[in-house]
């Protein structure tokens, strides 16, 4: 009578529990499982998103935030303080601080004091041609 060997495939599961090795099954139980986190991730992703979304000035579309500081301010003849641009501009304070530091240091604006700001007089209206 013919010795019975074992098949090739029982030989290879054998092989795979015994050295801890993924099989096929338990490669694609994990994608599974990574994309039900993924979809979790993005879902919460867009949440946060839409929850922590700048306010945007629906009259100026595409204005740089540092542009429409400087349009505030010309506007305005009178020094502005940092929480009057804050209101009228809606932008969020992160934002809001990162421009008046970088209009400041361009020197596009200057501080009158501490949280107050306009536009340099010298720079005040650039069309205007006063001889």
């Amino acid at each position: 009578m013919p010795k019975d060997y074992p098949n090739f495939e029982s030989i290879i599961s054998g092989f795979l529990s015994k050295l801890e090795l993924a099989t096929k099954s338990d490669v694609q139980s994990l994608m599974a499982r990574i994309d039900h986190l993924e979809q979790i991730i993005a879902s919460v992703a867009n949440e946060t998103n839409n929850q922590f979304s700048r306010k945007k000035n629906s009259s100026i579309p595409n204005q740089r935030i540092s542009d429409h500081v400087l349009e505030i301010l010309r506007t305005n003849k009178d020094p502005m303080t940092y929480s009057e641009l804050k209101e009228v501009s809606g932008f969020d304070e992160k934002s809001l601080r990162n421009a008046i530091y970088r209009l400041n240091k361009l020197g596009r604006i200057e501080t009158i004091r501490r949280g107050q700001y306009t536009i340099p007089i010298n720079k005040q209206d650039p069309n205007s041609n006063d001889s």
